[in-house]
This record gives C-alpha cells, sequence and structure tokens, in this order.
C-alpha cells in the first residue's frame, strides 16, 4: 500500500456518504483523498455510487440467485 490506510471513521463516512448520492470526487474532497482512491475504495467495498447498504446487499442477492439459477 502507497498511502496512508482507511480508518474505521472515515470507511464509515465513504458508506454514508456513497448512499447519501456523493459522487467520488466529492467525497475524496471531503475525506481528504484523491477521486480515484474513494473509486477503488468503494469498488472493494462493493458500494455502488449512490446506493444504501441495504440496496448494495439486495443486489448483490440478486446476481447471486441468478448466477446460481444459470448454473442449473
Amino acid at each position: 500500500m502507497n498511502g496512508r490506510g482507511w480508518s474505521a471513521d472515515e470507511i464509515a463516512a465513504l458508506r454514508r456518504l456513497v448512499a447519501a448520492g456523493w459522487t467520488d470526487s466529492r467525497i475524496g474532497q471531503a475525506l481528504g483523498r484523491a477521486r480515484e482512491t474513494v473509486q477503488r475504495k468503494r469498488t472493494a467495498l462493493r458500494l455502488e455510487p449512490g446506493q444504501s447498504e441495504a440496496m448494495t446487499a439486495a443486489v448483490r442477492r440478486l446476481k447471486a440467485r441468478r448466477m446460481a439459477g444459470s448454473l442449473r
């Protein structure tokens, strides 16, 4: 890892801001991080832009069901 790690508070803030519909650029400005860094962390946490954690979990379950159905 090249830069500083993410604290639990920063990850919580990232989740809240993504759920509130903030862009990666705006989140980066608020957290003092580059847009690309925010985008990578959001992707690693499987957070879709502007999507709540509940919706992200629901989408993940739906994708898993679709995959399970296609494997039969």
